[in-house]
């Protein structure tokens, strides 16, 4: 409905598919999948489009069930995704964005392993550069006799396991409640 009443006001205007996509700054393409129903635009270019068109929103809108939906859609994965920045922090963000479509998302532990490992390994990294930069600023060799690095290695790993664990667990955790 949306895309009909889109490509109608367009031909009623005379504008081409390049003319609306050089005033939108969008691809010719764009214009067309709007027009044909493949994907929706967004709210701010809906305005841009409201207002290059001279039609109301209430118009464009009005009736296209499909469009409702997917905005409602939209809606959803925003507040989930602000969720998870708060939750997690933005590599939870990512992880979550770039996995959750995966089909074995929520099957046996691999959101415990994602999440558990993604914090582990991003966790021994920060680890490893504030070392380094310690004993830099304390002017002491990098590479020490190996039973004290293996010993600070130690404190390193009792420190992130437990702490990946915990974060691949909460994970889990939050996940099997938001999809029951």
């Amino acid at each position: 409905m949306l895309g009909t009443t889109l490509k109608q006001r367009r031909e009623d205007l005379s504008l081409t598919q390049q003319q609306v996509a050089d005033q939108l700054h969008v691809a010719r393409q764009t214009v067309s999948n709007w027009e044909t129903g493949k994907n929706y635009p967004d709210i701010p270019t809906l305005i841009k489009i409201s207002d290059l068109y001279d039609l109301s929103l209430d118009i464009m809108l009005k009736g296209d069930a499909s469009y409702m939906t997917q905005l409602q859609k939209d809606a959803r994965q925003l507040k989930t995704l602000k969720k998870m920045r708060f939750r997690f922090g933005p590599i939870g963000t990512l992880l979550y964005k770039h996995y959750h479509n995966d089909p074995r998302w929520g099957k046996k532990n691999f959101i415990f392993w994602l999440f558990g490992g993604t914090f582990f390994s991003y966790s021994f990294v920060v680890m490893i550069v504030i070392y380094v930069i310690e004993q830099l600023a304390w002017h002491e060799p990098i590479f020490k006799d190996p039973l004290t690095m293996l010993i600070e290695l130690g404190i390193f790993l009792l420190i992130l396991i437990p702490g990946s664990m915990v974060y691949g667990l909460w994970a889990t955790d939050y996940f099997r409640q938001q999809y029951r």
